[in-house]
């Protein structure tokens, strides 16, 4: 079961190649996951957390993604992962009043952004998934130097939230048309003819 730890929770791999194979259910006060790998083969990995946290140098692999849940004004930071599901979902981010930042990170799937504290996103990739290549958001969102695949939809699911696009691209091209057809063009800076 899911316990919730209300002090501060590290959990980081001293040797490259640390891999957890069930599924988590972090729930803890500012955590932070460095260089440690979770593969799930049956459900989605869930995290929960008050505070700031921090995930990098991990891959986060389950069939229906990687739930995170911010239920405060946290910020969750991603830098250097791997977000992937195998059949669904990436990462799925929401409830509360936190914010999100992603850097150098690859995620696949239908990933959803609900979290109103923003959404920088830079130097990263969302790649096609199998069944999903979809971005949902519900905050404002930038993002920078970040590549999407062939496939992907980014869909405004609250209305009204502004996407900021600076050196993105979309299969390899970065065609203004091309982002547009991504984003209803009224919601989007720096995607001007």
């Amino acid at each position: 079961g899911a316990y919730y730890l209300p002090k501060n929770l590290t959990i980081k791999g001293m040797v490259d190649g640390v891999v957890v194979t069930n599924s988590p259910a972090i729930n803890a006060t500012n955590v932070t996951i460095d260089n440690v790998d979770f593969i799930s083969n049956d459900r989605s990995l869930v995290f929960h957390t008050y505070g700031d946290s921090v995930i990098k140098n991990c891959d986060l692999i389950a069939p229906n993604g990687t739930y995170y849940s911010t239920v405060n004004s946290g910020t969750l930071r991603v830098e250097n992962c791997a977000v992937k599901g195998s059949a669904t979902y990436g990462l799925m981010v929401g409830e509360g009043g936190g914010a999100i930042a992603i850097k150098n990170s690859t995620l696949q799937g239908w990933n959803s952004f609900g979290c109103p504290g923003g959404a920088p996103i830079e130097d990263s990739v969302f790649i096609d998934g199998a069944t999903y290549s979809v971005l949902s958001i519900g905050s404002d969102i930038t993002f920078t130097n970040t590549a999407f695949g062939a496939d992907y939809v980014i869909y405004n699911h609250a209305n009204g939230f502004v996407a900021e696009f600076t050196d993105c691209s979309v299969n390899g091209d970065s065609p203004v048309d091309v982002i547009k057809a991504m984003l209803d063009a009224e919601t989007i800076e720096g995607a001007e003819d």
